[in-house]
């Protein structure tokens, strides 16, 4: 599908200041979406807050008719789950099709006098999260609030006329037909559709009255209404409008040159309430007004611009905004975000634990979006009732009294979709540790640290539990799987490189909670783990050592592994020993020889960022960055316009992690000190977030290099490079190094002269809102 961007401005004086590089930018389509809806990655228009998402359809520009379709979606609404096990179910005794399921959505078509023109526009901005369409003398200009559960259309037509309107739900629970529940007499879930005065309703319930002993079960109400003097007429019910569309209620509502004004709006009611509450918008002008605000909240936190790179600093900003779109709130997103538009949609639209669900999330602290992982947290601590009694199931005794283990597909409010299994590895848990452990080494909040304990305390128990010393005197993962189910032929394979990767991370990240929480015992314990976790498994490939996906004998030397060893979490960076480099380095190489390109179905997210963090051939790997972004050598491995990177595999929101890499080109903080445009050698700026929980803003131009941080709090610090000293910030001895240069920072005075004539200047402060030329 071919896109658009729409040319970003040259470098200005700090961005920080000046018009933001989102403020110029646009995505547009230049045909229909062609996966919409769809199973998978929908390839249209994006709208959303976080909880509530829009995909957007629309017919090609050479046919008569003139239609748009709004796709609504919510993270909350999924199958009800059933008995003590709270397994999502849609009731049938097939519970393989449950998971999350397609809303309804809210179609427009003008009268055909006012689209004869075989031509159009739709364009998405995301600085205001809003999208345009025209066709001929019609057109569409829509936004999704971005704290309330609210589309407000404003439609206008060159030719006065009547547009029709057909709002819709789903009559299906999976669609084919399931056995039906025996409490039942219906294989769909429960629905209805009504004319409410002058508003058009369809609802559609999560689950039965039956499912209310193991779940709230609640209905989903859409509504539609005129809005300024908007009036609705001719309303008609019909019991199917689609293949599974349906019932659907329609109306026509007058449209002119003069704007019409719509809302089609989102709202829950528990299972013994079947009706809406009254309308009680806020006044639109009020709606408009913080809706803007909100979303001018949100881009000041950080930017990246890349003046010789504008497909990743599209990227990057479209990621953000996909990211913003789809979490928030108290539902974490799965698969494909609350972006569900079809009841088949792939793999159940869980959160898949073991990477997908986690990998959101990778770049999201160093962007400066720490709220946006509070859904992910608020689901995660959720289901610690039911990883406590998956782990007294799998694991008995008191032995792993405590512990904590986690099924392998997991929905919001502690339910587990289609079934409680592990796919055989004990991964699940580490995984989902990964956000909160970059939550806490970007916060260091203690507040954090008390509600996320129980947790890191439940996990810990659990790996004690199953982790072995042998007689190297370390802790090796004797009994598990790297693949799921242990693939291609069941063998145990222990000690899976993934897991080793993150098990030092997490015994670190909860000894250091433990330490906070007056816990010295466990921290103790806990850091000892974090020293004694088993070496790498290797194997040998063109005579040189690489990483091993595992150390089992139940699969070859697959080379995925290897990327775990530096990223997310992993042990091997450029403070490593030469051997380590060495070996991380060449297991990346057997990786890129494998799947050219980074092609692997899987890896988009993860492979790209591993490669940065070793410097494993930089240009090279950009170029294939590149590359990947523009759809120069996989046709089934590209961007959508929207943003959405469809990786081999299928999958979706998880590909918005790759922020990780773009944003480390620019500044790394993991090893305890600042590298600053450590991959970057061209023009650019940025605002991100390091480590220890302060912002770092730097522009790089040919000649110079300038930056600052904005710590906690306390007084503006401004330094030379040559001048800078110890920092009071929480990340032990900090070096800053600006591309080949470094400098060990000792101590830095109050009052020392940000004026030098040296080559390079850092100015470390609170708010510090001046640039300082050289």
């Amino acid at each position: 599908m071919a896109m658009a961007l729409v040319a970003l401005a040259a470098l200005l004086p700090w961005p920080g200041l000046a018009a933001q590089p989102v403020e110029q930018m646009v995505s547009r389509w230049r045909k229909a979406p062609q996966h919409v809806p769809s199973t998978h990655v929908p390839d249209g228009p994006l709208l959303g807050n976080g909880q509530m998402g829009i995909t957007v359809g629309f017919s090609e520009w050479d046919v008569l008719d003139a239609k748009v379709a709004f796709h609504v979606g919510h993270n909350a609404f999924f199958a009800a789950p059933t008995g003590n096990w709270k397994i999502s179910s849609c009731g049938y005794t097939d519970l393989t099709r449950a998971g999350r399921k397609a809303l309804g959505g809210l179609s427009v078509s003008f009268p055909a006098s006012a689209s004869t023109k075989p031509a159009g526009s739709a364009e998405l901005f995301p600085a205001n999260g809003s999208f345009v369409w025209s066709k001929g003398g019609a057109g569409i200009h829509a936004w999704v609030h971005a704290a309330e559960d609210v589309l407000i259309l404003n439609l206008t037509s060159s030719v006065p006329g009547r547009a029709k309107l057909v709002l819709w739900t789903y009559n299906g629970c999976s669609g084919p037909p399931n056995p039906t529940a025996a409490r039942n007499t219906t294989d769909a879930l429960p629905t209805q559709a009504q004319q409410i005065g002058s508003t058009l309703h369809v609802a559609r319930a999560n689950g039965w009255e039956y499912q209310l002993q193991a779940y709230e079960v609640q209905w989903f109400h859409l509504l539609t209404a005129g809005e300024a003097g908007a009036r609705l007429v001719n309303f008609s019910f019909t019991s199917q409008c689609g293949a599974v569309e349906g019932p659907c209620m329609t109306a026509e509502v007058e449209v002119s040159p003069h704007a019409t004004m719509l809302t089609l709006e989102l709202q829950k009611s528990s299972w013994k309430k079947p009706m809406p509450e009254p309308r009680a918008l806020s006044d639109l002008s009020e709606l408009e007004r913080s809706h803007v605000q909100i979303w001018r909240h949100f881009w000041a936190k950080s930017f990246i611009n890349l003046p010789d790179s504008q497909i990743t600093t599209f990227y990057w900003h479209m990621s953000q905004y996909l990211l913003r779109i789809s979490s928030t709130g108290y539902a974490s997103p799965g698969l494909f975000g609350p972006f569900v538009n079809d009841d088949q949609v792939g793999w159940m639209g869980d959160l898949t634990l073991n990477y997908n669900a986690e990998a959101s999330y990778y770049g999201a602290a160093s962007s400066n979006h720490l709220e946006l992982f509070e859904p992910y947290l608020q689901t995660i601590l959720d289901y610690l009732p039911s990883a406590r009694l998956m782990a007294d199931s799998q694991y008995p005794g008191s032995a792993c009294a405590g512990a904590l283990y986690f099924a392998g597909h997991i929905l919001p409010f502690g339910v587990t979709s289609s079934s409680n299994g592990d796919m055989g590895q004990k991964q699940m848990g580490l995984f989902a540790s990964v956000p909160f452990i970059l939550y806490w080494r970007y916060t260091r909040d203690p507040n954090f640290a008390q509600r996320a304990f129980p947790f890191f305390e439940g996990l810990a128990r659990f790996w004690e539990c199953v982790l072995v010393e042998e007689q190297d005197g370390l802790l090796h993962d004797a009994q598990d799987c790297a693949e799921e189910l242990c693939s291609p032929d069941g063998v145990n394979q222990k000690d899976p490189t993934v897991v080793l990767s993150m098990l030092p991370a997490f015994f670190r990240t909860a000894g250091e909670l433990a330490a906070l929480l007056g816990h010295p015992e466990s921290q103790r314990r806990w850091a000892a783990h974090a020293r004694r976790i088993a070496a790498y498994p290797t194997a040998r490939w063109r005579g040189k050592d690489v990483l091993r996906n595992s150390a089992g004998q139940g699969e070859e030397s697959g080379p995925t592994g290897g990327q775990f060893a530096s990223f997310p979490l992993g042990t091997v960076s450029l403070s490593s020993s030469a051997t380590s480099l060495e070996v991380v380095r060449q297991s990346l190489e057997h990786f890129f020889d494998i799947w050219p390109g980074g092609k692997q179905g899987n890896s988009f997210c993860s492979i790209f960022a591993a490669a940065n963090r070793v410097a494993w051939r930089p240009a090279h790997l950009f170029q294939l960055w590149e590359s990947y972004l523009k759809n120069q050598s996989d046709p089934d491995c590209i961007m959508y316009p929207n943003g959405m990177v469809l990786g081999c595999g299928g999958t979706g929101l998880e590909n918005v992690g790759a922020t990780a890499y773009v944003n480390e080109l620019l500044l790394q903080s993991h090893e305890g000190f600042l590298r600053i445009f450590p991959g970057w050698n061209s023009t650019g700026s940025f605002h991100l977030r390091a480590e220890g929980g302060f912002e770092v803003m730097a522009e790089r131009r040919l000649s110079w290099v300038w930056s600052y941080a904005t710590p906690f709090g306390g007084e503006v610090l401004e330094c030379p490079l040559k001048r800078l000293k110890q920092l009071p910030l929480p990340l032990g001895k900090i070096i800053l190094r600006i591309g080949r240069r470094i400098e060990d920072v000792q101590g830095c005075p109050r009052g020392a002269s940000s004026l030098s004539k040296a080559p390079f200047v850092a100015l470390i402060g609170d708010g510090l809102k001046k640039k300082m030329y050289i």
